[in-house]
C-alpha cells in the first residue's frame, strides 16, 4: 500500500530501519524517482535505471547499517523531498514518534523538516508506546501506513487529528 503513494517524478527519503528498508527493496523501477536514503547497506543499490540513489554521508551505526550525525544532517538539508517514508519504534497519541535511539534523532528530524509530508511505516505494535527521544509531534504526520490489527479507536484518534490511514 505505501509504494502506491511514490508518484514518478517523486524525490523521496526513506529513513532507516527494518520496515523501511523492506520497502526501498520493494521499490517498482517503471517509475523515475530520485531517492536520498539513510541505510548504509539500502535496498535500492544495484538498482537499474529509473532509480536515481543519492548516497549520504555520515557515521554508520552498526546493526542496521544506518547513518546519523552532523554529516548526514548537513546532507539531508541539500534536499528537499516530496515524502519522507518513516518506521518508528514507538508512536503515542499524547507524545507523539518516539525513539531510544538518540543518536538517530537529528538525522530523523532533519528527514522530517526537508519533506513535504511525512508517511509513517509502522505495524500496530509501534503504538501506545512512548520511548525517550521526541522524534516528532503527530501534527508533523500525513499518511500512516499499517496494518489491519490497529485498534478502531487509534485508527479514529489519528483520523481526527487530519492523519490518513492506510490499513494494509
Amino acid at each position: 500500500m505505501a509504494l502506491e503513494l511514490v508518484q514518478n517524478g517523486d524525490t523521496i527519503f526513506i529513513a532507516g530501519g527494518t520496515t523501511t528498508i523492506e520497502f526501498a527493496r520493494l521499490l517498482p523501477c517503471n517509475r523515475r524517482v530520485t531517492l536520498s536514503q539513510c541505510p548504509a547497506r539500502g535496498g535500492s543499490a544495484g538498482r537499474p535505471a529509473g532509480i536515481d540513489l543519492v548516497a549520504l554521508g555520515g557515521a554508520v551505526r552498526p546493526g542496521e547499517q544506518t547513518l546519523h550525525g552532523h554529516l548526514t544532517d548537513w546532507g539531508v538539508a541539500q534536499f528537499r523531498a516530496d515524502k519522507l517514508f518513516y518506521g518508528i519504534e514507538a508512536i503515542s497519541l499524547q507524545h507523539g514518534l518516539t525513539h531510544s535511539q538518540i543518536v538517530e534523532v537529528s538525522t530523523d528530524r532533519a528527514f522530517a523538516n526537508a519533506a513535504t509530508q511525512t508517511i509513517i511505516l509502522a505495524d500496530h505494535t509501534k503504538f501506545g508506546k512512548v520511548a525517550p527521544a521526541l522524534v516528532m509531534p503527530l501534527d508533523r504526520v500525513h499518511v500512516v501506513v499499517t496494518d489491519r490489527d490497529l485498534a478502531p479507536d487509534i485508527v479514529e484518534s489519528l483520523s481526527s487529528k487530519g492523519i490518513k490511514v492506510i490499513l494494509a
